[in-house]
């Protein structure tokens, strides 16, 4: 598993991305968790978005 440079303003980012909603979360360590109901491509989606965060 991938882990990321995450903080509390990649929930923003999320919303911004247009995936606010989806059932996956992250921890302070930057791994992601994803839900059942999370399809391949939105997997995607936010692991690009996460790769592509900068904390502020």
């Amino acid at each position: 598993m991938a882990t990321y440079n995450l903080d509390e303003g990649f929930g923003a980012a999320i919303v911004a991305a247009g995936l606010g909603g989806l059932q996956f979360s992250w921890d302070n360590n930057g791994n992601l968790y994803f839900g059942d109901s999370i399809t391949a491509a939105q997997k995607a989606s936010i692991e690009a978005a996460a790769a592509a965060y900068k904390p502020a």
